[in-house]
């Protein structure tokens, strides 16, 4: 009997353990916001970024790099939030007075200037958006001399990946967006260039990533059919030990042992 009542309790854990809630991946929320990267040919600038978890500030930059990559802008702000047992997480740009200019001089350029550009993303979850707005843009390429060539034509609301061919130095996305394996990529503006700029490469402004994101909570990975029969096998395994304990006592006068 006290066999049998130790096997049973055995298996009622192991029933028990195996109906009951288990805990699930651990929770996890992730953003960042980026004000520039360069990559043209020798020319790098890293992402100047905060992101979260943690979430730090950042000096604003201006900088100019041997006159091919030019970046100057009065105001800036940048913010990255996670709340990883809700799943969720946001960031943003926020620059003012943007000027962008990027081209090898005499020969050909590309010229942005910007009262206000905003760019910012979400995630709940696997719900994942984004914005671009470009306030006041005037937008340009350049020939010998500064010689305007072309003006671009920006909405304040562009559409996801609105493109701009730009003759003699390469291309234009704006509200750039990719969203893949549950996270969100918005660049405000992307910048492609051709060999003949610098060796080629891009140059990103205002850029934010949200995700991947993962709530935190208990997944039940038992059936109800299991859990009552682990509460059976409990009981009956409790009764057992019951019973050999009482007999003990009262036959045998002798100390017992729980089981």
């Amino acid at each position: 009997m006290r066999n049998s009542g130790v096997v049973l309790g055995t298996a009622a854990f192991g029933l028990l353990v195996s109906a009951g809630p288990a805990m699930a991946e651990a929770a996890t929320a992730y953003s960042r916001a980026e004000l520039v990267s360069v990559n043209v040919g020798p020319l790098k600038v890293n992402p100047i970024r905060v992101e979260a978890p943690p979430n730090t500030a950042i000096d604003q930059p201006s900088f100019n790099l041997a006159d091919i990559v030019k970046l100057d802008l009065i105001g800036l702000g940048l913010a990255a939030n996670a709340n990883p047992p809700a799943g969720t997480s946001d960031a943003s740009v926020n620059a003012a007075d943007v000027a962008l200019s990027v081209g090898v001089p005499g020969v050909a350029g590309f010229e942005i200037n910007e009262n206000a550009i905003d760019v910012s993303c979400k995630a709940i979850g696997d719900n994942l958006s984004g914005t671009t707005t470009a306030a006041s843009v005037s937008a340009k390429v350049t020939g010998p001399l500064g010689t305007p060539v072309l003006d671009v034509k920006i909405p304040v609301n562009p559409p996801p990946n609105f493109g701009v061919d730009l003759p003699g130095i390469g291309s234009l996305v704006v509200n750039k967006q990719v969203k893949k394996d549950g996270v969100i990529t918005v660049t405000g503006l992307e910048l492609s260039l051709l060999p003949a700029i610098g060796g080629g490469g891009t140059v990103e402004l205002a850029k934010t990533v949200c995700g991947p994101n993962t709530p935190g909570g208990e997944v039940p990975l038992g059936t109800a059919a299991g859990l009552a029969a682990g509460v059976l096998a409990a009981g009956t395994g409790a009764a057992i030990v019951v019973f050999r304990r009482r007999r003990s006592t009262v036959g045998e006068q002798v100390a017992t042992t729980d089981y």
